[in-house]
């Protein structure tokens, strides 16, 4: 039966049912949490609340949008619905745009364009990098991390014959950097974890002349020695910068190395990472048994406790 729902009603449904609302819709998603592919976590952090503006900076897919529909179970009482003119964003006149608006958006979040792969170069076993062409040739395409290793779009990358083109949109999430927003970011990342991590870092680099004075501190983890990507870069990157230093730590270490050994702990985020402090951001990035780890240790250190569903404003983010 359709029926119309208070937020206090809905906020009831935050346990073992899980209502959530979406553009002033009620859906019950407790029959999907289990299938949720960025975890069931994510839906029970944001159980029993208007989680709209987290779904748009998710950027489902279309099978996404397709399912809830089935999931729709009501709509918000008039009082509390939200109307369209609050989910307009506000103009902050101080804040630096971000990079890919100052390029000219060349991609579009909500259309779709044409992008041919120029480039395919295998780093390792399980790593591939692609490099695409976009319209302007001086363009720069700003990708996020992806988070299923094993998904389709993995697998359609992965059969690309250079030549071939895909059907791109963006950008979509839920961080932009602008220069100087922390004092110091403290960044954890596991394998291609490295991806956001390297772009905030070069953004900080080509800022360095116009005042961008963020520190970082990145603990850069991986399997073996070979798996550490662009690590000729990285090094240098921290060689020529004061400021921004990587800290490499490894499960199998080959004889005399002299970075951290096993997985990333509590004392190495003490040792490395920028105290819990107002003006200092922990960024995470890699599998989500590591992304479950570092939130309970940071915590435990005395950090904020992260959401499941990250913001920018949170102390604790994770891509």
């Amino acid at each position: 039966m359709y029926q119309e729902l208070t937020l206090a009603e809905v906020a009831k449904h935050n346990t073992k049912d899980i209502y959530i609302v979406i553009r002033n819709k009620v859906y019950n998603v407790t029959s999907f949490v289990d299938d949720h592919p960025g975890s069931a976590d994510i839906l029970i952090d944001i159980a029993g609340q208007d989680c709209t503006e987290a779904y748009d900076d998710a950027g489902h897919s279309d099978e996404a949008h397709e399912i809830l529909p089935e999931l729709e179970i009501g709509k918000l009482s008039a009082a509390d619905a939200i109307t369209k003119a609050s989910l307009v964003p506000q103009v902050v006149s101080n804040v630096t745009k971000p990079v890919h608006e100052a390029i000219g958006n060349v991609l579009k979040p909500n259309v779709f364009q044409e992008s041919e792969l120029q480039e395919k170069t295998e780093v390792s076993h399980n790593v591939t990098i692609y490099r695409f062409k976009l319209p302007p040739e001086d363009s720069i395409l700003s990708l996020p991390i992806g988070q299923h290793i094993s998904g389709l779009i993995t697998q359609h990358l992965a059969g690309l014959e250079i030549g071939d083109y895909i059907r791109v949109r963006g950008p979509k999430g839920a961080f932009t950097y602008t220069q100087n927003m922390v004092r110091h970011f403290g960044m954890i990342a596991g394998g291609t974890g490295l991806t956001p991590m390297l772009q905030i870092i070069r953004t900080i680099v080509r800022g360095r002349p116009d005042g961008d004075k963020t520190e970082v501190d990145f603990i850069f983890a991986n399997v073996n020695e070979k798996d550490i990507l662009l690590r000729q870069e990285l090094e240098q990157i921290a060689k020529d910068n004061s400021g921004i230093r990587i800290h490499h730590v490894l499960n199998n270490p080959p004889e005399g190395w002299t970075g951290g050994v096993g997985f990333v702990n509590a004392d190495m985020i003490s040792k490395w990472l920028p105290a819990p402090a107002d003006d200092i951001k922990i960024l995470l990035c890699g599998p989500p048994p590591m992304i479950s780890a570092m939130k309970n240790i940071t915590e435990s250190l005395g950090y904020q406790k992260a959401r499941s569903v990250s913001k920018l404003e949170d102390q604790i983010f994770a891509f």
